[in-house]
Order: structure tokens, then C-alpha cells, then sequence
């Protein structure tokens, strides 16, 4: 912590871990399928103020997208930021909150997928998440 003449700055600290991204079971591909890889992640917030994360990028995919958990039909609602309690943590996964890769490129012969996370107040994280089993994460 920093303090200054108008007041104090709390440094938000966030610890990501149990990073993964399971490799797809490739299918014929059509032109019209856009591919999806789901992550796990487990966020925690080391400090007394709340945080969110509200954006992921890779250099495999297309682009980025955060999702609530699924709705009653299965469907996945898109949402603009994941909210992360103060001293809390969140863990996302397929069946959760969770950050999905849209149409990744082939990344199952690599060991790792680098992930940059970025927090509203934490900043931009970047993990290195590992390539898994199909359904483990």
C-alpha cells in the first residue's frame, strides 16, 4: 500500500492457477463450424477490495469471449465482465462462469496455451495455461 497527500492506493493482487484448456477430438470441419475450447481457470483475489475480470486474449484464437454458466436449454450467455469477491476466489469452467477460446488454431501438439487476462483493477495478468485431456482439466 501507498499513501499520498489526497489518500491511500491499494494495490489489487489476483493469483491464477489450475490454468488448462482441453484438447479438442477433431471432427471433419465444415465451413460454417466455428470451434470452441472452454478453459479452467481458478481466480483468486488476495486483497480486501473486489475485482473483475473482464476481458482474455490469446494468440490461438480468433478472439476471446467470458460466459455466465449455462442457461436451462444449455446455451451460454455472453457477459462483459466476471465479478471476483474481495479475499475470494472463482473457479470457471464449462459448467461455470467461464473464458472460451473462439476457433482456436490447432494447439494440441503444444504444451501450454498463453493466456492474458486482463482485471479491472489488478491490471493485465498472463498465464500460461496447460493443454489437457479431453474433459479433465
Amino acid at each position: 500500500m501507498a499513501s499520498g497527500g489526497a489518500g491511500s492506493v491499494t494495490r489489487i493482487r489476483v493469483q491464477v492457477t489450475l490454468a488448462a484448456v482441453p484438447m479438442r477430438a477433431y471432427l471433419p470441419r465444415q465451413a460454417s463450424t466455428i470451434h470452441q475450447a472452454p478453459t479452467y481457470l481458478t481466480i483468486r483475489n488476495l486483497s480486501g477490495r473486489p475485482d473483475e475480470l473482464l476481458s482474455a486474449s490469446t494468440p490461438i484464437a480468433r478472439h476471446v469471449i467470458l460466459t455466465g454458466p449455462p442457461g436451462p436449454r444449455g446455451a451460454r450467455p455472453t457477459v462483459a465482465g466476471l465479478p471476483i469477491p474481495a479475499h475470494g476466489s472463482i473457479t470457471l469452467s464449462p459448467l461455470s462462469d467461464d473464458v472460451v477460446l473462439v476457433d482456436p488454431t490447432p494447439y494440441e501438439s503444444d504444451m501450454t496455451v498463453p493466456l492474458a487476462l486482463v482485471f479491472r483493477h489488478a491490471g493485465r495478468v498472463q498465464v500460461d495455461a496447460a493443454v489437457s485431456a479431453p474433459g479433465a482439466p
